[in-house]
């Protein structure tokens, strides 16, 4: 399930329970669309790992989907850091805005579906 450089600590999958038991609104309509394998794919939510926890992760296809709130325009870097840091397993990762899940939501469910299909072409 996980590569063993990935496997969460103990404490980062209670902040993971933790998270999904509070997810953000955006995050819910997100996940309303994601759940039960609508886009042909399986997602996680609040997914955990060694040293972060993702709003959604795909496996198959090792595709994370980040849905970012305010805050995260303060946190360019490290939040380009540790996309670096997952790329290095492999992982792709989608950033959206809050306002974008909320007011363009097609065209995101768009690009997590085109990045999976990419992700499943290049594994052909």
């Amino acid at each position: 399930m996980y590569d063993d450089d990935l496997r969460p600590s103990r404490e980062m999958r209670e902040t993971a329970k933790h998270l999904r038991r509070r997810m953000t609104p955006a995050e819910q309509l997100l996940w309303e669309h994601l759940r039960g394998n609508q886009l042909g794919y399986h997602f996680r939510r609040q997914h955990p790992l060694r040293f972060c926890v993702l709003d959604f992760y795909c496996m198959r296809c090792r595709v994370a989907v980040e849905v970012d709130g305010g805050v995260h325009r303060f946190r360019s870097e490290a939040d380009a850091q540790r996309a670096s840091e997952l790329a290095k397993y492999g992982i792709r990762v989608l950033r959206f805005t809050n306002e974008q899940v909320g007011g363009q939501l097609k065209e995101v469910i768009a690009r997590i579906k085109q990045a999976c299909d990419e992700a499943q072409q290049d594994r052909l």
